[in-house]
């Protein structure tokens, strides 16, 4: 009865050649008549001939399947089922037994088939060309996809039904069931040796800690797995095959059935799927690029592709839904720790976690995102809010007017009428999304060790860029999946963030590969989702605490693009760069000029020294969005001055000492502080009421009438002595405005930003497996005008 038995006369199968004519053969036989489930002759020539994924996409292509589909569809659901039967027969091995190895090619045909089917069954038919020549459609040819996953039948005249292969599940359940499951099968993706019985840690009661793929969720204390090359060729049929399940949009989508196979494929009562996704975040955090040996990192080894495959399906998988905190005791338990309650604590100054803001739009001035009921107290808040600060003032927030502001290209942040809001992207109705829930029970040391593996991944990037081979990497394929899994862990899971905060060291390891990829799109157009990306995650991680105190480190790191030299820390470095994009002007950038300022406005109070390099920029910034021309240039320019204005002043009241550099700035260049208070003055250039009075307004102006002052008395006494020594024997207790409550900027992604996120997510996967996923007769990529001197105008695609 073993399925094994029909590849006996094909095992020895080698060449490409001889694959590719054998499978040809097969499926020859399947659009010529239906084939009986029991014919192993044909059977063999299909699943034994182990073809490429190449071959099985140039041999059925699109338009055979569509004509399999659309005048026998008996033959094309028997195909389908028989790669679902192999499969289910291969996972439904007993504990102690494993795959055999020549039975692999089997198994790998059967994934690439459901790969190269399932999108193809998944979409709504499209009609016949006007050329083409008319055939008689099978009536159940555009009910196909629902009759058989759905309802399990043959789709053929008799409308007979295929014997269940598990009772009480459909064929469609059942095939994403086998495909997960497949990923935890002995001799397939994980090794022989790993067919111990089931078990698991407390903290991850559904994960199979012995077939695990890579160390580290579920398995962080054992010894590192090997593998071989077929079994990295078996993951990587898997892999593929899951990011085609989960393509629904890469065609015309059948909703009905399209729903619920991505809906199967991430919800959590989906077998062994725990399992994998555990396998998928071990697989990514611990690959290394660099090689074992001095100038060996140019060749990394058979894994990579791998790799980059899983970032794929996490990225996909993850963005179709949202985090949710652990409900359940011992998850709950795990996230309440000790440690992280400390670090709650340590995230703002007393005065930043007592001084309450407006909910809503651009800025959010809270931080309460670990507290689910503050946080529904917020979203549930009008959009005109206010609440008393500890100095017994009231801080406001306009929603409505910072969601009018955001009309320059940029995903909106701001709480915009309901019926004007665009559908986000596709949220799969599922009791719970398996991805987030594995991550959601992840322990501090597990969290802290997928970070740090994904942004050694990201470090490539930066690597790649040396041209020096001492220490020089080359560019992994798929690099801004690392980013772009880095983006959504960051913003979805507070968890991970913490993880990231935990590790000073990791975190400015994390900015310098955050600001590398991101400053790309500050030159290039077709790099804007670079900064996006990168100025995203600074939003997300700057309204913590911990992220500035960790940029004031010295900085002395290479990066592959050009700023202008300076000495100083990693915080001056951050500064340049938010510098750099503020004076971008072009449209891709100016929509992330809100984010930029949200940035600096979060890390002011904690930079404990500027040089003098980023203190001249910044008091060359604040003159440059004073002026009238820049005011008025765009809606959004008088709402971005303010926060740069509370920016400069938290540096001067808050950290007088380190930012001797800043005051020496402000001092000599009086015209950006007359120029500020000018524009202050001014009611007709769109800044907020009463600006004139804004403390940090008064604070910038006293604080260089002060400096200057002080500087006069002293240089008659020591005319000799050096300014900048001067200015740190100065204090300005008493002379400035007593310091003003810290407000922390958070950003609420819009429907209209989280669908351009995914978008930009499946373009990348588009681009990345052409023409593997994407239905290539329909691309089209420009048009040519035929123009002849006696000739209408013809227009060919």
């Amino acid at each position: 009865n073993s399925f094994c038995t029909l590849l006996e006369p094909h095992r020895s199968m080698g060449n490409s050649t001889s694959s590719s004519v054998s499978f040809s053969s097969g499926m020859a036989a399947i659009r010529a008549g239906a084939v009986p489930l029991d014919d192993h002759t044909t059977w063999a020539l299909v699943f034994g001939a182990d073809p490429t994924l190449a071959e099985i996409y140039a041999i059925a292509d699109n338009h055979t399947l569509r004509m399999l589909r659309r005048c026998s569809p008996a033959n094309l659901a028997v195909l389908v089922y028989k790669c679902v039967s192999v499969l289910h027969d291969a996972t439904s091995l007993k504990d102690g037994e494993a795959v055999k190895v020549g039975d692999l090619p089997m198994l790998r045909t059967a994934l690439r088939l459901l790969a190269r089917l399932v999108p193809m069954i998944l979409e709504e038919l499209p009609p016949l060309p006007e050329d083409a020549e008319p055939v008689t459609e099978h009536p159940y040819a555009h009910e196909f996809a629902q009759r058989l996953l759905d309802e399990g039948r043959r789709c053929d005249r008799q409308d007979t039904c295929f014997p269940p292969l598990e009772e009480g599940r459909t064929l469609g359940e059942t095939l994403v069931d086998v495909v997960v499951a497949s990923g935890s099968t002995a001799g397939f993706c994980v090794g022989s040796s790993q067919i111990q019985k089931f078990s698991c840690t407390a903290d991850h009661p559904n994960v199979d800690a012995g077939r695990l793929w890579a160390v580290g969720v579920g398995n962080i204390t054992a010894a590192p797995l090997h593998t071989d090359a077929q079994t990295h060729r078996n993951r990587l049929a898997l892999l593929r095959c899951l990011v085609s399940l989960m393509a629904g949009q890469t065609y015309r989508p059948n909703v009905l059935v399209r729903d619920a196979v991505r809906a199967r494929l991430l919800s959590i009562n989906t077998p062994r799927i725990a399992t994998l996704v555990s396998s998928l975040l071990g697989t990514v955090s611990s690959y290394v690029a660099a090689g074992v040996a001095p100038y060996s990192s140019h060749w990394v080894g058979e894994a990579e592709d791998c790799v980059h495959r899983a970032a794929e399906v996490l990225v996909v998988a993850l963005d179709a839904g949202d985090f949710h905190p652990p409900r359940d005791a011992a998850a709950t338990r795990v996230m309440n720790t000790a440690a992280e309650q400390e670090d709650e604590a340590s995230r703002g100054p007393s005065a930043a976690r007592d001084a309450t803001a407006a909910a809503g739009a651009e800025d959010n001035e809270t931080d309460d995102r670990d507290d689910p009921e503050a946080s529904a107290a917020r979203d549930d808040a009008p959009a005109h809010m206010a609440a008393p600060n500890t100095e017994g003032d009231v801080v406001t927030a306009d929603a409505a007017s910072e969601a009018a502001s955001n009309d320059e290209g940029a995903a909106s942040t701001g709480s915009s009428p309901a019926a004007a809001a665009p559908s986000g992207p596709f949220r799969p109705d599922v009791s719970k999304h398996a991805f987030w829930g594995v991550i959601a029970a992840m322990t501090r040391r597990e969290a802290h060790s997928v970070m740090t593996g994904i942004v050694r991944l990201m470090e490539n990037y930066v690597a790649a860029g040396n041209t020096y081979f001492p220490g020089s990497q080359r560019l992994l394929p798929g690099h801004t999946f690392y980013f772009a899994l880095f983006w959504l862990l960051v913003e979805k899971a507070p968890n991970l963030a913490r993880a990231v905060l935990s590790d000073k060291a990791l975190t400015r390891r994390a900015l310098t590969a955050l600001l590398s990829f991101g400053m790309q799109g500050t030159l290039v157009a077709s790099k804007h989702p670079n900064l996006q990306l990168c100025m995203s995650v600074l939003a997300t991680l700057s309204t913590y605490r911990t992220f500035a105190t960790a940029l004031n480190h010295p900085f002395n790191e290479w990066v592959p693009f050009k700023y202008e030299s300076f000495t100083g820390s990693y915080a001056d470095f951050l500064l340049i760069c938010l510098h750099t994009v503020a004076l971008k002007r072009q449209p891709w950038v100016v929509g992330v000029h809100h984010m930029v300022f949200a940035v600096l406005n979060n890390v002011a109070p904690y930079v404990t020294s500027i040089c003098s390099v980023s203190a001249v920029k910044l008091v060359n910034l604040l003159q440059y969005m004073s002026s009238e021309t820049y005011l008025r240039e765009r809606p959004l320019h008088p709402r971005l001055l303010p926060k740069l204005v509370i920016a400069l002043a938290s540096f001067v009241q808050y950290q007088s000492v380190g930012s001797t550099s800043l005051i020496y700035a402000l001092v000599r260049n009086r015209a950006a502080v007359k120029m500020l208070v000018d524009s202050a003055h001014n009611a007709d250039l769109g800044l907020p009421r009463d600006y004139f009075r804004d403390p940090h307004v008064f604070t910038l102006h006293c604080t260089a009438q002060a400096a200057d002052e002080e500087l006069t008395m002293m240089l008659k006494d020591e005319p000799d002595a050096d300014v900048v020594d001067l200015l740190r024997r100065v204090t300005l207790v008493g002379k400035i405005p007593v310091p003003h409550p810290l407000r922390v900027l958070t950003f609420s992604p819009s429907p209209a930003s989280d669908a351009w996120r995914t978008s930009w997510l499946w373009s990348l996967v588009f681009t990345h497996n052409f023409p593997h996923i994407v239905d290539a007769s329909r691309v089209r990529i420009f048009n040519v005008a035929v123009r002849g001197p006696a000739q209408p105008q013809e227009q060919r695609k």
